[in-house]
């Protein structure tokens, strides 16, 4: 005759068929969730886009992407051409600007990050430049690094480096300017190209020791966008310097030997920017400044 269970052993079986239940369902839910998660983000499941247009403005996305709004990567290398040419034709930084952030957000929303996406951040980034537009240069910039980090053609590293170099030493970032440096160093030594670098590197000393006037003789030296790149930021240092000007001579002083010496593009521009800053002309071709009175106006800007 067996034993009878006691009702102690009787409540212990009915948790262990409780437990059972409650695993089973966990993981059944588990899986739904897994699979309804796997049918939202599949690997393989990339946005790839259908619109055939060359040209496409810029419009902020407030919504998930519609691929008949996206064009497609071999579209996206027929526009890129494209919208250059015509570039070249009309010399609108607006229409420019435009195609060429549309065709950018193209390329993120269907994660295409390859060499054709690098050159179309290096040739932003440069227009960029060149226009002076600081917020789209810096977007650029930045995306180049991250690509050049992904394995991406580094043909143009060193002049991009440059850049990151003279940015981040204007603005200040000390941190980024020794790890640029040793990325430099590294380049040279594998590329054995250093003279464009070079003009870099000694206007970054000068400026670091606070030479200005060398500073301003090697920044007329400097590449050509590499000069745009301190364009963003010259204008701190000729204050400084005119503030020395009108300090040191006395009791006029020539605007040409400023407009030289401060390496402005014409005797105009460095006009406007004196006005800007208070400083007082003597006579009304603005030829000569009067430094005696000037002083007590600049220090009020």
């Amino acid at each position: 005759m067996q034993p009878s269970l006691s009702s102690k052993d009787s409540e212990s079986e009915e948790r262990k068929r409780l437990e059972q239940r409650q695993n089973r369902f966990a993981k059944e839910s588990t899986t739904e969730i897994n699979k309804s998660t796997k049918s939202v983000n599949k690997p393989n499941d990339i946005l790839i886009g259908t619109c055939e247009k060359l040209e496409k403005n810029y419009l902020r996305l407030t919504s998930a992407p519609n691929p008949p709004t996206i064009r497609p990567l071999a579209i996206l290398e027929q526009a890129f051409p494209f919208v250059l040419n015509k570039y070249q034709l009309n010399n609108d930084w607006s229409y420019i600007s435009s195609q060429l952030k549309s065709i950018r957000q193209d390329l993120i929303v269907q994660s295409i990050r390859n060499d054709f996406a690098l050159l179309v951040y290096e040739e932003n980034a440069r227009l960029a430049l060149e226009m002076g537009d600081r917020d789209q240069f810096v977007q650029c910039q930045t995306q180049v690094e991250t690509l050049y980090d992904s394995g991406c053609n580094r043909t143009h590293l060193m002049e991009f480096l440059s850049y990151r170099l003279l940015y981040s030493l204007l603005l200040g970032d000390c941190q980024r300017v020794s790890r640029t440096l040793i990325d430099i160093h590294a380049e040279k030594i594998s590329s054995r190209k250093s003279n464009e670098i070079d003009i870099v590197l000694d206007f970054c000393s000068s400026l670091r020791r606070k030479n200005y006037t060398q500073l301003f003789i090697l920044y007329k030296s400097l590449p050509r966008r590499a000069r745009c790149v301190v364009d963003f930021f010259i204008d701190i240092y000729r204050k400084q310097m005119i503030q020395i000007f009108i300090w040191g001579f006395t009791p006029t002083l020539p605007i040409d030997i400023v407009t030289n010496r401060l390496a402005y593009n014409s005797s105009e521009i460095c006009k406007q920017h004196l006005t800007s800053l208070g400083v007082i002309f003597i006579d009304e071709s603005m030829s000569i400044i009067d430094c005696k009175t000037s002083r007590s106006n600049f220090d009020k800007k």
